[in-house]
């Protein structure tokens, strides 16, 4: 995150319980989702993401944008879906955030 000047948008939390881990989504400004591009990762949806959506805040889903995952925050209307690999794109909405 310092190396594209994101430290102040962006708090990496450490391990933590899980119910630490939704008090500390519940309090976000809004949820990352990371789904790699892997081959068969477009049907990927993470028991992360359902916890997202549950937290009621925003996501930000870095994932295949014609996958599962990304076709659930669409439907869902709880975020913003956009491909893994295109940095200027995530940077842009992290730093709009």
């Amino acid at each position: 995150m310092s190396k594209n000047g994101l430290n102040h948008v962006v708090q990496e939390v450490p391990f933590s319980s899980h119910e630490d881990a939704i008090s500390y989504m519940r309090s976000s400004i809004a949820l990352l989702l990371i789904v790699g591009k892997e081959p068969g990762s477009e049907g990927a949806i993470s028991g992360k993401g359902y916890e997202y959506i549950a937290s009621g805040r925003p996501i930000i889903a870095t994932v295949p944008v014609s996958g599962d995952a990304a076709e659930l925050i669409e439907r869902t209307k709880t975020g913003v879906a956009i491909q893994t690999d295109d940095v200027q794109g995530i940077e842009r909405i992290l730093v709009a955030f």
